[in-house]
């Protein structure tokens, strides 16, 4: 279930949950070349950017987690109301 399935790109994209995914992706993919800490710059930017990507995913992933966490609770108060209405009492 995606959080935002229509992601704002008047905001640059960073609402866009699957593109800043993907490129999380690539550049971890990147990060695992044999090579990768020969160009130690570069290699500083990059994991720098992963970082950044995973610092703005990491709430995402997290809200969703909290709404299908909500939605089975939902769930389980529809089933039995009347106990969950005397929990509450």
């Amino acid at each position: 279930m995606l959080l935002f399935p229509h992601a704002s790109k008047s905001f640059g994209g960073i609402f866009d949950l699957a593109a800043l995914q993907a490129r999380l992706a690539t550049v971890e993919e990147a990060m695992s070349a044999p090579d990768f800490w020969n160009h130690k710059e570069r290699a500083q930017q990059i994991v720098e950017e992963v970082s950044t990507l995973r610092a703005k995913i990491n709430p995402f992933i997290g809200l969703q987690r909290q709404l299908a966490d909500l939605e089975a609770l939902l769930e389980l108060a529809a089933l039995e109301p009347d106990q969950a209405q005397a929990a509450t009492e």
